[in-house]
């Protein structure tokens, strides 16, 4: 999906190394950089600062785009944790 949308193809090794947002910086656009800094620490503290907070409703450009971000996080997490728990296997290749 992410590929189909335009994220630049050198964004996703360093997505999938959990790289400090920094990093990504110049890679992603000022929007995906925004989702990606909230969506990490989310998921590493499972809260996100106020900062972050104001910072990607900023970028993302208010309350309807948080809600649809954290809706949008909250059902691929729960999609996980289905697969996990069924122990499911990544598809070949992945």
């Amino acid at each position: 999906l992410a590929r189909k949308a335009g994220v630049a193809d050198a964004a996703f090794p360093l997505i999938k190394a959990n790289a400090h947002p920094r990093h990504l910086d110049g890679i992603l656009t000022a929007e995906e950089l925004a989702a990606y800094t909230f969506s990490r620490e989310l998921a590493l503290s499972t809260r996100v600062s106020d900062e972050t907070y104001a910072s990607t409703k900023a970028a993302l450009g208010g309350d309807r785009a948080m809600a649809d971000l954290s809706l949008t996080i909250a059902c691929y997490h729960g999609v996980s944790v289905l697969l996990n728990s069924f122990e499911v296997a990544l598809p070949e290749g992945v």
